[in-house]
């Protein structure tokens, strides 16, 4: 859950494909966002992933990190104290991305 609303909801990859094919056909210039939740089975709590994220920025700031360091040493520090359930929920999201987006574009083909 990110807390942000949202301008829509879909729940079937027709449906956001329909979606698509609509903005194509109006000719519209401004983007769409499709966004895919982590697999609940592998989904970090909200708990756990604030703490760890506030803890590994403090002390990314108590260590005077800047710039590019900042996020490789963030994430190698968000996996470490969630024990590697942050890198596994990434994971997960990557593939739940992929298949999703996959199963748009089938969709998508089917109404062309």
């Amino acid at each position: 859950s990110s807390g942000l609303p949202l301008d829509v909801g879909v729940e079937t990859p027709e449906s956001a494909a329909q979606i698509i094919a609509a903005h194509r056909d109006l000719g519209l210039s401004n983007g769409l966002l499709i966004t895919v939740p982590v697999p609940e089975a592998d989904a970090l709590s909200d708990d756990s992933a604030e703490a760890a994220i506030l803890k590994a920025v403090a002390e990314a700031e108590a260590n005077d990190l800047h710039g590019k360091d900042v996020t490789p040493y963030l994430l190698e520090r968000i996996v470490a104290l969630t024990d590697g359930t942050a890198q596994r929920a990434n994971t997960a999201l990557l593939i739940n991305n992929a298949r999703t987006a996959a199963q748009i574009a089938v969709a998508l083909a089917k109404l062309s």
